[in-house]
């Protein structure tokens, strides 16, 4: 249920700014768990409890709570290069480095879920009933 929340109104947010900002807006939702997660910090235990808010910041960062990441399988690497190759092509250019990845639209978010696109037209309305989507 927290997903689905988090998600709806991320993505409602995003489509606001798209209306009113001058600069393209740009959608992600990060769905990778490595070896360690945020959630792992939180609770003092190793279960997996799936992808945290905020476990993409260890792949930009590496660094977790108190800890940095060391020692990262194939996997995790290629998470961290990825992201990093995002951020930094979005922070010289206001792009992400991938040429397909749309900006987010009043009536189309383009999800980037790591190394896969899924482009969503009829927003997350298949997954999110949450509220009112006029605007």
């Amino acid at each position: 249920m927290s997903d689905r929340m988090f998600i709806a109104d991320a993505e409602r947010t995003s489509r606001l700014q798209s209306k009113v900002c001058k600069s393209p807006v740009y959608f992600y939702y990060f769905n990778f768990r490595g070896r360690y997660s945020l959630s792992n910090h939180y609770a003092n235990r190793l279960d997996d409890y799936g992808v945290s808010h905020a476990d993409d910041t260890q792949y930009i960062l590496t660094v977790l709570g108190d800890a940095v990441m060391r020692d990262t399988t194939e996997d995790e690497q290629k998470t961290m290069d990825l992201l990093n190759t995002l951020w930094a092509s979005f922070a010289k250019t206001g792009k992400p480095h991938i040429s397909s990845w749309k900006p987010v639209t009043p009536n189309s978010v383009q999800l980037s879920a790591n190394r896969f696109q899924e482009k969503i037209t009829d927003s997350l309305e298949n997954a999110v009933e949450i509220g009112s989507r006029s605007f």
